[in-house]
């Protein structure tokens, strides 16, 4: 059965060779696309060196305030700002601030 299989489907190969073609690299793409975007993910969320504690680390970029007339400002956070948010919080091991000096 398995060699009838094979047979109908070297026939069927070699009649449509173009389409054949098309279908078989279409998938080959297909599959390494998907390897490539899980690679890719896998890294940027995964535990790797030298950030082995990846899972457990909060990075904040900026921080909104909503007024009560219901605008809102937002902005990079100051060093005072880090420490009495971030420094009070139980469990914290360590906090670090990197700042973009402009000019």
């Amino acid at each position: 059965m398995l060699k009838v299989y094979l047979k109908q489907a070297w026939n069927l190969i070699r009649q449509e060779r173009l389409f054949s073609l098309i279908y078989i690299v279409g998938t080959g793409l297909s599959v390494s696309m998907v390897m490539v975007l899980s690679i890719v993910f896998y890294i940027k969320i995964a535990n790797i060196y030298p950030e082995t504690n990846r899972d457990r680390m909060l990075v904040a970029k900026s921080g909104m305030i909503k007024h009560k007339n219901g605008s809102n400002s937002s902005s990079s956070l100051s060093e005072g700002m880090v420490n009495t948010c971030f420094g009070s919080l139980k469990g914290v091991e360590a906090v670090a601030l990197i700042s973009r000096n402009s000019g």
